[in-house]
């Protein structure tokens, strides 16, 4: 039963949140009442979480393509859904546990208990910290990583593919593109770049590459424009160069990034490329977790 979507309530969901704060005001009004006609109050509540589990589960299904970019604080755990399809790339953040926690609740929230791929775009703390924990949580088809990321620990039972060259992933609401490092063996340059190609919209994530790795990527591979980029290196002044702006011209940028972090990140001249080119800026420091629905 455990096993079953929704079978346990999870208060990621601000459905369920509202209902428990209905739980709590009818228990107020049943003590306030007397404590009489029980059977009232009950049914109100199971009726209440019904309705709100309902909801929680529909609301990503009104929309073709939802894309979230978790508030992990200084690290990044993006989730993306495309029809029936769910893939998560990193998952990493300032604690291995909270973000897994973050990661699994929220997919769990919606009814997801199965992603049909975790992709890792190098192995630094920050983005695969917490994978271990997350497989532990939800089932998962396979973990893609970099060719020469073989350090982490992927539990035997899990699939595990590492990426020397492109991988293409097909489903009938879009294509998922993998594009390994060409000459990069450490580092944040050996960051696989993943471009979700679906009907609705085009996002690409670049990882903790710099300009240099961005370059190659534009050399190397057709990368079309895009409607969303995920700055690169936590929007670090060297990522996100203006060759790679120019080349994808994106619509949003979004920045996964910890509040008051030693890093300076985001940098302020990434953010004035990002306002010259006229892109709309969302970061989880001072956003939260920022979602795109399609």
């Amino acid at each position: 039963m455990a096993a079953c979507p929704l079978a346990a309530v999870y208060t990621k969901s601000l459905y369920i949140v509202a209902w428990l704060v209905l739980v709590y005001l009818l228990l107020g009004l049943f003590l306030l009442g007397g404590k009489r006609r029980p059977g009232l109050y009950a049914c109100c509540c199971a009726l209440g979480l019904c309705a709100a589990l309902i909801a929680a589960w529909w609301e990503p299904m009104t929309s073709d393509m939802t894309f979230t970019v978790l508030d992990v604080g200084q690290g990044q755990c993006l989730l993306l859904r495309a029809g029936s399809r769910v893939y998560v790339v990193d998952c990493g953040g300032d604690s291995d546990t909270k973000t897994a926690d973050i990661a699994a609740e929220t997919l769990l929230s919606q009814g997801f208990s199965h992603v049909d791929g975790l992709i890792l775009t190098h192995p630094d703390r920050d983005h695969a910290g917490a994978a271990e924990n997350f497989l532990s949580r939800i089932r998962t088809d396979v973990v893609i990583l970099p060719n020469t990321a073989r350090e982490l620990d992927i539990p035997a039972r899990t699939k595990t593919v590492y990426a020397s060259s492109v991988l293409e992933m097909k489903s009938v609401k879009g294509t998922v593109r993998i594009f390994p490092s060409v000459y990069a063996a450490s580092g944040n340059e050996i960051s696989l770049c993943v471009l979700f190609d679906t009907e609705k919209c085009d996002i690409l994530i670049t990882g903790d590459r710099d300009g240099f790795g961005e370059r190659s990527l534009l050399r190397n591979a057709d990368i079309p424009e895009v409607d969303v980029l995920v700055a690169g290196h936590h929007g670090a002044k060297n990522s996100t160069c203006q060759e790679l702006l120019e080349a994808v011209r994106p619509e949003i940028v979004c920045i996964s990034v910890g509040e008051g972090n030693p890093y300076g990140h985001p940098a302020p001249e990434l953010l004035e490329r990002l306002a010259e080119f006229g892109c709309a800026v969302y970061r989880t420091d001072q956003n939260g977790t920022i979602t795109i629905r399609r």
